[in-house]
């Protein structure tokens, strides 16, 4: 639902910075509430694609947050990874490669400081997700 509803800011202009302030909240809450991702694959895989239209298309709102609620939305994604169910891997995958490849400006420093600290906690959730799948021992 939360996805739905930002996709549907895209074709309206609707004010909507108390709306989207309180859908973040709705959305940490629940996060906090299944702690990890493999708890429920279904709401991992809503929540991992809600925060994939918000960082492709809302990044500056996203960045307003506090770094807290930022580093809890990253870490839920980091951890969506090791789920077994493709479906949920995938979206985290692809909110990765939206997210790194993001071309943030001077003004957005906030956005190029998480890019570089998680960094490296991606590059080894990424090979230790695969791992399975390609057979590989790097890790």
């Amino acid at each position: 639902m939360a996805t739905r509803l930002v996709s549907s800011w895209l074709w309206k202009q609707v004010p909507r910075q108390q709306l989207s302030t309180n859908l973040y909240e709705w959305v940490y809450n629940i996060i906090k509430g299944y702690s990890q991702p493999v708890d429920d694959p279904d709401i991992a895989l809503r929540i991992v694609e809600f925060l994939e239209r918000i960082i492709s298309n809302e990044s500056e709102q996203l960045m307003q947050l506090d770094e807290g609620v930022l580093e809890t939305y990253f870490l839920y994604v980091l951890g969506t990874l090791q789920i077994h169910n493709p479906l949920p891997k995938a979206a985290a995958a692809k909110f990765w490669i939206t997210f790194m490849g993001f071309k943030a400006d001077q003004s957005q420093a906030k956005l190029v400081a998480l890019q570089l600290s998680v960094g490296p906690a991606l590059t080894k959730a990424f090979l230790a997700a695969w791992r399975p799948v390609r057979g590989s021992t790097l890790l």
